[in-house]
């Protein structure tokens, strides 16, 4: 379990070509983290995290100007009308498996499912930056000492997932248009190596 309370945090908004730092007067994250690994049987671990995070603005009276509320929020604020923090997803997992055994070619192993809850990915709180829950994995490799076959991939279930946003560039207009940043796609291959 944790608790942590910041005054004067800064928060910085990315503004296209710039970021401007602003003061949040009252920040407050609390949580429960577990994490852990296990062996069930002889060459197979399992690790494990899961994380539960209350994170929000108690007080943040210099709101920036894309934020869906745009009025100040004060102290006296009902829990209500405070913000949650940007970055910050309620629920976060990773489960990671690695699998070792001889076989002719070495080490089978594999790992990775990591699993997030919607967040806003904008410091500046834009109701149009919030991201919705997603998942991905990745694929087994095979290894010894002198030989090493990769399987390798990332976003193998192909999500595409927000991780920035701020507002359009002297590029993009005055409409109040975004600028997006999104996770890579799917991307997989093979990777052979042999050491001499």
């Amino acid at each position: 379990m944790f608790r942590s309370e910041f005054d004067d945090f800064q928060n910085a908004s990315f503004l296209g070509l710039n970021f401007l730092v602003r003061n949040a007067e009252s920040v407050v994250t609390q949580g429960i983290e577990l994490d852990g690994s296990v062996r069930p049987v002889t060459g197979l671990t399992i690790d494990y995290a899961v994380t539960y995070l209350d994170a929000e603005y108690d007080e943040f009276t210099n709101v920036p100007a894309t934020s869906a509320a745009r009025r100040p929020m004060p102290p006296s604020a009902p829990a209500t009308e405070r913000r949650d923090a940007a970055q910050r997803p309620t629920w976060r997992s990773n489960l990671g498996m690695q699998y070792e055994q001889p076989v002719a070619a070495g080490t089978d192993s594999s790992d990775g499912l990591v699993y997030s809850s919607e967040q806003n990915v904008d410091t500046a709180l834009d109701p149009r930056a919030e991201q919705g829950s997603y998942s991905s994995c990745r694929p087994p490799r095979l290894r010894n000492d002198r030989y090493s076959v990769s399987v390798w991939g990332d976003n193998l279930t192909d999500e595409t997932v927000m991780t920035a946003v701020g507002p359009q560039t002297i590029f993009g207009g005055i409409d109040g248009g975004l600028q997006v940043y999104l996770n890579e796609s799917r991307t997989y291959g093979v990777t052979m190596d042999v050491r001499f």
